[in-house]
């Protein structure tokens, strides 16, 4: 079997598209672990939004219930 320049060409070629490929890869799956980690943070500042109003909740009943107990 002859093998050709361009055969050489496209055999040497297909190390560096190899890396290439498994760099796309492993950029795609460090986007979506990036993506995931915003979502993830997004979810806990609602969380903590949540929180922060119930504790405000809480602090007005424990307020109005000193105020029943001890009246001005």
């Amino acid at each position: 079997m002859v093998v050709s320049q361009a055969d050489v060409v496209v055999l040497e070629a297909d190390g560096p598209v190899g890396q290439a490929n498994t760099v796309q890869r492993e950029a795609g799956d460090v986007a979506h672990l990036a993506e995931r980690d915003a979502t993830a943070e997004r979810e806990a500042s609602s969380v903590v939004r949540e929180a922060d109003k119930l504790v405000g909740q809480a602090n007005t009943v424990q307020r109005e219930a000193t105020s029943v107990v001890r009246p001005d």
